[in-house]
């Protein structure tokens, strides 16, 4: 391998550490915000599920009897 290739295949794993590593890290407020948003979400879900005369139930909208 010659040098330019090690700097090269170096600087490609650096950039692919860097992205894996920025991508799993969260601020202070970010599990607050994920918290709201699944919150929101399945709010919405069970009012599309009522509104279809169903009831929501671990995530799936089943018909009432």
């Amino acid at each position: 391998m010659t040098t330019s290739a090690r700097v090269a295949a170096t600087a490609i794993a650096g950039m692919l550490l860097v992205g894996i590593t920025a991508g799993c890290t969260t601020s202070p407020a970010g599990p607050h915000a994920i918290r709201q948003a699944w919150a929101e979400r399945d709010a919405e879900r069970d009012r599309e599920c009522r509104r279809a005369n169903g009831v929501l139930v671990a995530g799936s909208c089943l018909p009432c009897p």
